[in-house]
Order: C-alpha cells, then sequence, then structure tokens
C-alpha cells in the first residue's frame, strides 16, 4: 500500500488533485476524493502523492 486515507494526490493523467478516501488492498483500485467533490477510482501508478512543506 503506497498511499494512506486523507494523503493528497495528484492525477497523472488530468492534473486533478484530490484526497485518498477509504483503505485500500493492493491491487485494489483506490478512492479518490477530488478537489471538485466527485470520487474516482484509479489505479496507484496514476497518481503521485503531493507534499506539502510546512513554512515557518
Amino acid at each position: 500500500m503506497k498511499f494512506n486515507v486523507l494523503d493528497k494526490v495528484r492525477v497523472k493523467n488530468t492534473d486533478q488533485a484530490g484526497y485518498i478516501s477509504f483503505p485500500y488492498n493492493y491491487g485494489e483500485k483506490v478512492v479518490v476524493t477530488l478537489d471538485g467533490g466527485k470520487d474516482r477510482e484509479f489505479f496507484e501508478d496514476e497518481l503521485e502523492l503531493i507534499t506539502e512543506e510546512a513554512v515557518f
């Protein structure tokens, strides 16, 4: 499992961002709640983690 629930991710093909909605197992599609409000399913390799660094 590459992502955790509530991780911020970006869809590589569409450049949309969202959050991982539910826990999942290896080989299953990942449910992502996109910033527009829709839930969609993607494979892990279609997603990449967005890291937000804190600025102090």
